[in-house]
């Protein structure tokens, strides 16, 4: 009977070992491709974000059900924690995160792949774009906008058993790199959004809008506190916990 070590036989292990240089080379290499995306993403993708972007997006992720609205009037029991805040760069060639949306940029002639549902919601927002078959992939379009746009997109929290002959959610948006209006994307949650020309202009727009919003919420719900149907839930306001 072979010996057993750790779930495989000691005749399969000796089959299965590879020379020791050709192990360490082949981790080596895996390490070196690792460090290399690391890298990327901490220095490389950053430093080049700064260098070459048209846009900056600043987020504003509100801990609500609902909107904006809903947030600054506050609600009774525990106040909503505050704001979330993210700034991410609409650059060629990058595709980077800002809390949960993620922002490219789509340069003039470039191919924009749009599903036939799509397709008016695009036209409507783009103006002046041409379209083709996309031959590789049924109800797709490929399309082409004379215009450099700056893509958000975000996940959609559909219903738990989609109707397959249903169109699909939108779950992106194209704004002009100077856009420069105030969006309210909502989801399960609640989110503002806003390009700007500069990386410091959307850090500036995220930390005083943020701050807004939690000051008007936070005055709400402390008049709700001093109310009895607050009391009664066992939360009567203090100054400096809420």
């Amino acid at each position: 009977m072979l010996e057993v070590h750790r779930g495989y036989s000691m005749a399969d292990s000796k089959q299965a070992e590879p020379p020791r240089e050709e192990f360490i080379a082949a981790q080596l290499r895996w390490a070196t491709i690792t460090a290399r995306v690391e890298y990327d993403r901490l220095y490389g993708n950053p430093r080049k974000a700064r260098e070459t972007a048209l846009a900056w997006l600043g987020v504003i992720e509100l801990s609500t059900m609902g909107s904006m609205a809903g947030y600054t009037r506050g609600h009774f029991g525990q106040p909503y924690a505050p704001p979330k805040v993210a700034v991410a760069a609409a650059a060629p060639g990058l595709d980077m995160e800002a809390c949960t949306f993620r922002v490219r940029l789509v340069k003039a002639g470039e191919e924009f792949r749009v599903l036939d549902d799509h397709l008016s919601f695009v036209q409507t927002q783009v103006g002046e774009a041409s379209f083709k078959h996309d031959p590789d992939e049924r109800r797709m379009q490929i399309a082409t906008f004379v215009e450099d746009f700056v893509c958000v997109s975000w996940h959609q929290f559909g219903v738990l058993f989609p109707d397959p002959d249903a169109a699909v959610p939108m779950t992106f948006h194209l704004w002009k790199p100077d856009d420069g209006r105030e969006h309210e994307i909502s989801r399960l949650t609640c989110s503002l959004l806003r390009l700007h020309k500069t990386e410091d202009a959307a850090k500036l727009w995220t930390q005083s809008r943020a701050a807004e919003l939690e000051a008007e919420h936070d005055k709400n719900h402390a008049r709700q506190c001093n109310g009895k149907a607050c009391a009664r839930r066992g939360h009567t306001y203090r100054p400096g916990q809420d």
